[in-house]
């Protein structure tokens, strides 16, 4: 049994469960408890990997140059070598990303004439939902720096080459827990389907902040129930005028959600842990 799966463990995922669906424990049935469950989930999924790391609450917006902006420049280290850990994607390319200078630009390409006002919504603006999903994987590479250099040991010694993201999280409270049944059933897909709206205005942020990106895995949970979807660039919601499309989004199909634990989630989460394989690794030089 791959060591990521959630049956490796099953008695943590067990004492996890029952934690958050404690009517003592988790009286207000609160969204936040199961955060642990899934931080484990997600920890569990990239152990392996040592250049994927699981980021609660994290930004989907970079502003460059801004960390730093008070050292002088002689405090940038040797000539030649002055950096940003913040460099996000100037130096390092995922063989997966896509080269945006010779891609065509497929937002002059949306038939607006085919747009019904029920798939228009308010253009981003930004907000907390957007901008903060509740999981992120990030994905990095990374380089030595010489010991020399003025900020070697701030930065562990390794400087930032790479980031990308190619997991994001939504995830809401459970359901009722007296519901039984389609009642289970019918509240699990309404809680679910906002999961996914919201994630799409977040992997539209996502793609913004990474124009490099193809693909990145959506995942939608409510509890311990969830499904996902790869995402491809041009399926999030676009920008038409001042309001956002979404008529394509919101006629994706996404997979039938599966409980944490079952024969099915194991199955999602090797498909994703396959893909996460062929992630560039991480080679220090």
């Amino acid at each position: 049994m791959p060591e990521f799966l959630p049956t490796r463990n099953a008695l943590k995922y067990q004492v996890s469960k029952s934690f958050c669906s404690s009517y003592r424990y988790n009286s207000r049935n609160l969204e936040g408890l199961w955060y642990g469950l899934w931080c484990q989930v997600l920890s569990d999924l990239v152990d392996q990997f040592d250049n994927l790391i699981v980021i609660p609450q994290f930004p989907m917006w970079f502003t460059p140059g801004d960390d730093e902006s008070e050292e002088s420049e002689d405090e940038q280290g040797p000539a030649g070598d002055d950096i940003d850990e913040m460099d996000l994607f100037v130096e390092d390319r995922d063989h997966d990303e896509q080269d945006i200078e010779h891609r065509e630009q497929y937002q002059n390409e949306i038939d607006i004439g085919n747009t019904t006002s029920d798939s228009i919504g308010t253009l981003a603006d930004g907000t907390a939902a957007e901008l903060f999903p509740d999981f992120a994987v990030v994905h990095i590479l990374a380089k030595r720096l010489p010991q020399g250099h003025s900020r070697f040991r701030s930065l562990g010694g390794i400087k930032i080459t790479h980031e990308c993201c190619p997991i994001v999280v939504e995830n809401k409270k459970f359901p009722r827990r007296r519901l039984t049944g389609d009642e289970l059933r019918n509240a699990a897909d309404v809680l679910l389907y906002e999961a996914r709206e919201q994630l799409g205005m977040q992997c539209y942020h996502l793609f913004q902040k990474y124009p490099h990106s193809v693909t990145t895995f959506a995942i939608a949970a409510t509890g311990d129930l969830w499904t996902y979807r790869k995402i491809r660039r041009d399926e999030v919601p676009k920008p038409v005028g001042d309001q956002m499309d979404t008529d394509e989004w919101d006629s994706l199909i996404w997979r039938p959600y599966v409980r944490l634990g079952s024969v099915e989630s194991d199955v999602m989460l090797e498909e994703i842990h396959d893909t996460l394989k062929l992630k560039s690794a991480l080679k220090l030089n």
